[in-house]
């Protein structure tokens, strides 16, 4: 691996995160990413496309940070409370990153379910336990995995005014 390249990397991503923290995704241009990191903006295209692909790549390392809070949960009640937590320890961020359901919010539920499936050959709690053992895991995660973030997104941009108690809870009835 070179650690340099990754490093760069890493430091876009931390700059475009810190970004999302007081704005929309579309209205961060290249050259805000490039100020706030103090490179060049050929610098940013050796790296990403475009703003979009960093978006991706940003959306995918989510998933699988989410993933993993949530894969060494032994309850539902326990998944559902990790997932709220991470949402909402970066709540502005996902705000601003999925705002629209657009394409960003269709590659974070569909990273998040390859997420989730690699851990299920990997993990031995009651989630992984039923993907692994069901006929169809691909919709079985495409199910959690849409479901958990849409309804997540919603409670973030205030559709359910719910405590995250409250919500917690209504999510344990649904499931």
């Amino acid at each position: 691996m070179n650690y340099t390249k990754e490093r760069t990397r890493q430091l876009i991503m931390q700059a475009t995160k810190q970004m999302l923290e007081k704005q929309y995704f579309e209205s961060i241009t290249v050259r805000d990413i490039c100020a706030c990191t103090k490179i060049h903006r050929s610098t940013f295209y050796r790296y990403y496309e475009d703003k979009y692909q960093l978006l991706v790549d940003l959306l995918n390392y989510y998933a699988i940070e989410i993933n993993e809070y949530t894969e060494k949960c032994a309850t539902q009640e326990e998944i559902y409370r990790a997932a709220l937590d991470f949402v909402d320890e970066r709540r502005k961020v996902f705000r601003h990153m999925l705002r629209n359901r657009n394409e960003a919010l269709k590659t974070f539920t569909e990273s998040y379910s390859k997420a989730m499936l690699a851990a299920a050959y990997k993990g031995d709690t009651p989630r992984a336990k039923h993907i692994r053992t069901t006929t169809y895991p691909q919709i079985i995660c495409d199910f959690y995995s849409n479901g958990l973030i849409t309804v997540i997104m919603k409670w973030l941009n205030d559709d359910y005014p719910l405590s995250k108690e409250d919500f917690i809870e209504a999510l344990i009835e649904t499931i």
